[in-house]
């Protein structure tokens, strides 16, 4: 189910007090949800489920029965503004933030904003979601070695585990993952 902006705040606790009462615990998230990058309604969006789900976990005090998985986002081969991903991960928004990134800091960034955003102080499974490196996408088979030379170095992946390597030594994420890949 998609919240945010296109959905109240009450809508999002039916389904899940469904679940937690059913022993499904299993929540996730991304803060680019609703709908990815979009500004609904003339504002910003992003990370609104994130808030949501922060706030019912601590109406219902359920945060050690759920599974809470998150994303952080990058995927600079995009060619469209996506300043507002980067601009989401403070409170309050950064205005005129660069396009996101996936290096050591902004994963800190990124993680920091989603950890406020949902109330706790652990994210149970945290995701690479289009880590900074070619990858054929939406349809396509087929390995383009143009596309990957010719695609924005930005951070490397040696780089970005080592980075979620500290986060699990600190215990701000219990496991890892990749998406879109």
């Amino acid at each position: 189910m998609v919240w945010g902006g296109y959905s109240a705040i009450l809508q999002p606790r039916r389904p899940r007090d469904t679940t937690a009462a059913n022993g499904t615990p299993q929540t996730q998230t991304w803060k680019q949800r609703p709908g990815g990058p979009l500004r609904v309604f003339g504002h910003n969006d992003l990370g609104r489920t994130e808030e949501y789900i922060g706030r019912w976990m601590e109406a219902r005090g359920v945060r050690s029965k759920v599974i809470l998985a998150t994303k952080v986002s990058s995927f600079p081969g995009l060619n469209m503004d996506r300043s507002m991903v980067s601009a989401n991960r403070t409170d309050p928004p950064t205005p005129n933030a660069a396009q996101p990134e996936l290096d050591a800091a902004s994963i800190r960034q990124a993680l920091e904003g989603s950890l406020r955003r949902l109330r706790t102080t652990y994210i149970d499974l945290y995701q690479l979601h289009w880590p900074n490196r070619y990858a054929p996408l939406w349809g396509a088979r087929q390995y383009d070695l143009a596309a990957a030379q010719s695609w924005p170095k930005v951070a490397d992946m040696e780089e970005q585990v080592a980075t979620i390597g500290e986060l699990l030594k600190e215990g701000k994420i219990r496991y890892w993952g990749l998406s879109n890949e």
